[in-house]
């Protein structure tokens, strides 16, 4: 990684501590080389909203309830495609899509990312790997990628393996979870700091 990237990582964890989850979020990834123009309109932020627009196959789950009750703020950011990754270090570069403003939730040669703003300010891996999966089984075949951010500001990054059923092919199967768990905020980077 250059140094370039490296302080621009972490300026984008220093505000992400310190800012709006959407911005903070959007400025990480950004910082990461994850960028796409493919947006999803007319969300609220409300977990409730975002449980009726990406409904569940199996509704009113324990597993459901726990997310309601633990997160304040749920977004998808954007969706990355495969359209959009240049062969050049794999950084995004702008928007490559032919209709940029069409957002396509059955894309399978897609990510997405999104935001989730935790009410508590620490949480087992377990935990993490159920909100992860939660998120992931509403949007079928297309994976999230989800950053976290606790009440305290710890940052988690999280993907869930995926693969398809062996009864149903045309299903996913979500298999473990990826997590890199509990970024501190780190100080600003001398450079931000003039």
């Amino acid at each position: 990684m250059n140094n370039h990237r490296a302080v621009a990582i972490q300026t984008a964890l220093s505000q992400l501590a310190g800012g709006g989850l959407l911005t903070g979020a959007d400025t990480l990834f950004k910082a990461l080389g994850y960028r796409s123009e493919r947006r999803l309109d007319g969300q609220t932020g409300d977990v409730n909203d975002f449980i009726a627009a990406f409904p569940a196959r199996q509704p009113d789950t324990e597993s459901e309830r726990f997310f309601c009750k633990n997160v304040a703020e749920v977004r998808v950011l954007f969706q990355l495609t495969d359209t959009e990754i240049t062969a050049e270090d794999g950084i995004v570069q702008g928007s490559l899509l032919d209709d940029a403003s069409s957002f396509n939730s059955g894309n399978i040669k897609s990510f997405l990312f999104s935001s989730v703003q935790l009410t508590g300010v620490s949480y087992p891996r377990h935990r993490y790997a159920a909100f992860t999966r939660e998120i992931n089984k509403r949007v079928n075949g297309v994976p999230v990628v989800v950053l976290f951010r606790t009440a305290d500001n710890l940052v988690t990054l999280a993907f869930v393996y995926r693969r398809p059923g062996k009864v149903h092919p045309d299903r996913q199967v979500l298999g473990s979870v990826s997590l890199i768990r509990e970024i501190p905020p780190p100080p600003p980077p001398p450079s931000a700091l003039i």
